[in-house]
């Protein structure tokens, strides 16, 4: 079997960027399977030597490939990636390319959802919204957990108590700083409390103030440790030594954090109507409105002060969210759009022939 993966043009210039993290975990998985994977390269690959296309997160530029993949009768893939919002704008946008002969970036999603012979969800949340708002044949639509980036089970801890001068109990949150993550709400909430606050991510560059007025309000308790990247052991120290992992942001598509926090086994803190606490992880996490300071408090308080329990912890997300779990997940997919694919092809009378 041999897959070409694809991605939006700048998926590789974020150091620490989730999708290009998870693309690289899920190359690296499904080729110890015996199953060829290779980036496409438009200078040299013909879609037609190929099994399938998997295109990672629904993105116009990648528009015409997929028309190319449909008309050359290779499958498609489509991992969306979408946050959920907008309903009534894309609603209304879809609505009058309907009126007018005009394509827009929305129009343009919905056709390459139609074209796509299978679509790939985080959440339940976003499968039923594609379906909705893009009329996506639910049948066609799979929910695959977002794959942990972080392995923290056999980290060092003594590299964050290096690096933050302390072997203290401490809180972590890892985030790009922007409004949508919401650090400075913990910060405010946490200022006046001796409780270590390990904060890891950079500044946005379209947001550049936000990072600069967090730093301002910051208290001596906080440390700001930068960008990591997802393999850097740094990185899984923090979530294997952190007794509190805090998602406060006011919307995520999946939560890879508290993920990984879950599989760390520390104790959680995430907003509420969050979607990953559709899967079943509710009752491991204390959930708070994220625009309530003194809940912010108060629920990392009460969760600093909880004893752990990162045995039962760790099984209960290993079975929902292990890289073995979702790799089988995808192989499943893979095998069904071939099988679907080959059906179709012997029913037109054609002769189909899976590549090597």
């Amino acid at each position: 079997m041999k897959i070409l993966f694809e991605s939006y043009s700048t998926v590789k210039q974020n150091v620490a960027g989730g999708v290009n993290a998870k693309i690289k975990l899920l190359y690296e998985g499904l080729q110890q399977k015996n199953i060829t994977i290779d980036f496409f390269n438009k200078w040299e690959d013909k879609l037609t030597n190929y099994d399938v296309l998997h295109i990672f997160r629904l993105s116009e530029e990648n528009y015409a490939l997929a028309a190319t993949a449909k008309s050359s009768k290779v499958p498609i893939i489509i991992s969306t990636i979408l946050q959920v919002d907008k309903k009534w704008i894309i609603s209304a946008n879809l609505w009058l390319t309907k009126l007018l002969p005009i394509h827009t970036g929305y129009s343009k999603y919905k056709e390459m959802l139609g074209l796509a012979d299978a679509v790939i969800t985080e959440t339940k949340k976003e499968a039923e919204f594609i379906a909705k708002v893009y009329k996506v044949d639910r049948k066609k639509i799979s929910v695959i957990p977002d794959i942990p980036l972080v392995n923290a089970k056999d980290a060092d801890p003594s590299l964050i108590q290096q690096r933050i001068s302390s072997k203290k109990d401490f809180i972590l949150q890892v985030a790009r700083f922007d409004q949508n993550k919401n650090q400075l709400n913990v910060i405010k909430a946490m200022k006046g409390s001796d409780i270590p606050i390990v904060f890891i991510g950079g500044e946005d560059h379209n947001n550049q103030n936000y990072y600069e007025e967090c730093k301002k309000e910051a208290t001596d308790n906080m440390h700001f440790l930068g960008w990591l990247d997802a393999s850097d052991p740094l990185l899984s120290s923090a979530f294997c030594s952190a007794k509190v992992v805090v998602m406060p942001s006011f919307q995520e598509t999946m939560g890879t954090v508290a993920i990984e926090g879950g599989m760390a086994g520390a104790n959680l803190v995430i907003a509420k109507d969050l979607p990953i606490l559709e899967t079943g992880i509710e009752k491991y996490c204390k959930q708070i409105d994220p625009r309530n300071i003194k809940e912010i408090r108060n629920s990392l308080v009460a969760a600093y002060e909880e004893k752990l329990n990162r045995e039962e912890v760790r099984g209960q997300f290993e079975k929902i969210f292990s890289p073995k779990v979702i790799m089988q997940m995808h192989i499943d997919i893979y095998e069904k759009v071939l099988s679907f694919s080959h059906q179709e092809q012997v029913k037109n009378g054609e002769v189909i022939e899976l590549n090597d």
